[in-house]
């Protein structure tokens, strides 16, 4: 998360040094920059369901559709609160988004100022909390493991128990 964070940064400031009306010249670069963001996306999906089975460990129960749920609520709260933040900036520099608003060079400017800004900012911000970050692609592999062992003394996956608040009792029989 912290390369496709600090790489997506690197890429929309790069769009500062592009040749201005040059589609062609900045299609590499805004390619690059849209496969990075779709990156954000499927890096917390998978983080996610690493976490999910750490919880599963530790905690006996699966919790992997509130994960989700969580995970997807805090997307479209950031989400909405980068459109209240990015209008409310754009109003502080004069920018008029209605249609055929005639605006000055400065507050167009102050425009792909926003549109870089915000985005760098706090795409940034958000690698950064990954910084100490302690579930490892081993460490995973260690826990998965251990569950697999768990799983494996049971006739089928204790998949109900994280709906009931008794553990699942189905134990293979030795034989």
């Amino acid at each position: 998360m912290m390369a496709i964070t600090g790489l997506y940064s690197l890429t929309l400031l790069s769009l500062l040094a592009l040749p201005r009306g040059q589609a062609l010249a900045a299609a590499p670069v805004m390619f690059l920059t849209g496969f990075l963001a779709a990156g954000f996306t499927v890096t917390t999906r998978a983080i996610t369901a690493d976490v999910g089975d750490e919880v599963r460990l530790h905690g006996g129960k699966e919790q992997i559709g509130l994960l989700y749920a969580l995970t997807s609520m805090t997307s479209k709260v950031a989400g909405a609160f980068s459109i209240f933040l990015t209008y409310s900036v754009l109003a502080r520099i004069g920018f008029d988004p209605k249609e055929h608003a005639v605006n000055t060079a400065d507050a167009i400017r102050g425009l792909e100022i926003a549109f870089l800004s915000g985005p760098i900012l706090f795409v940034a911000l958000g690698g950064a909390c990954f910084v100490g970050y302690k579930l490892s692609a081993e460490r995973h592999a260690e826990i998965r493991a251990e569950l697999d062992a768990r799983d494996a003394l049971y006739d089928e996956a204790p998949v109900l128990e994280g709906l009931t608040s008794e553990p699942a009792q189905t134990l293979v029989e030795s034989r």
